[in-house]
């Protein structure tokens, strides 16, 4: 299956970035490029195949706005690395099941953002990497590690045999507001899904648990916006 990422800035945010990872590139013989683009194009020599519209719409029928690009297959990081390299994964976002991936695609460049170093998930049950998570991730992807495994649970106890400790996001009776919380050197921090939150069983191995305080205006916040505010307090309240 070929990988296209669309749209004018994603794609010459890719050429800017990281063009080692693009093997196409596909331009609408009607688009004229800014002069920033061009140039671009330019030092970058890269070959560019001129379509009409009928045939860029045969790629993608998404918004392309005449701009695709077919990148290098997304490589995930391999869990066992993480065990041979503590120090080199110190912190650890986990996501239990997130369904839709402009949320995965806002996390992630959150995550890039705020320093994380390895983002774990699920290899079923998970949106996985696809155009729209790349283009909502504003070309933060190819720059964030992460890993899959079959069983997320015992992926935890794995990482808190080795010296990581694990702090929940949960609106339970038993949560701390995350401003009580002084996260440690390496953490495992654990985000749930859209609907459901982090199954029980997690929580249930999870060192710590934590939310979010709300003037109760909403009944939640959508999980993405979320995570960017549980980052942020990591960084404010590592100890």
């Amino acid at each position: 299956m070929k990988d296209f990422l669309y749209g004018r800035k994603p794609v010459f945010n890719i050429l800017m970035n990281n063009p080692k990872i693009v093997k196409s590139l596909f331009i609408q013989e009607s688009i004229v490029l800014t002069k920033q683009e061009e140039e671009i194009l330019s030092s970058l020599k890269i070959y560019v195949s001129k379509l009409p519209r009928r045939k860029m719409d045969d790629i993608t029928l998404e918004n392309h706005q005449g701009v695709i690009c077919e990148v290098k297959e997304f490589q995930y990081t391999h869990f066992g690395d993480i065990s041979k390299n503590p120090d080199k994964y110190k912190t650890i976002l986990c996501l239990d099941k997130i369904q839709d991936p402009h949320n995965f695609g806002a996390i992630i460049r959150s995550a890039a953002l705020f320093g994380v170093d390895l983002i774990l998930m699920l290899d079923h049950s998970q949106v996985a990497v696809n155009a729209t998570v790349f283009k909502t991730s504003a070309g933060t992807l190819f720059k964030t590690k992460i890993a899959r495994v079959s069983n997320l649970s015992n992926a935890i106890e794995q990482l808190k045999k080795g010296g990581y400790w694990v702090y929940c996001s949960a609106l339970t009776d038993d949560s701390v507001e995350i401003d009580e919380i002084k996260f440690d050197t390496k953490s495992v921090i654990i985000i749930g899904n859209e609907g459901e939150g982090v199954g029980q069983k997690i929580q249930n191995i999870s060192d710590y648990k934590f939310k979010i305080k709300t003037k109760n205006i909403i009944d939640s916040l959508n999980v993405s916006v979320a995570t960017g505010i549980i980052l942020h307090s990591l960084n404010k309240g590592r100890g």
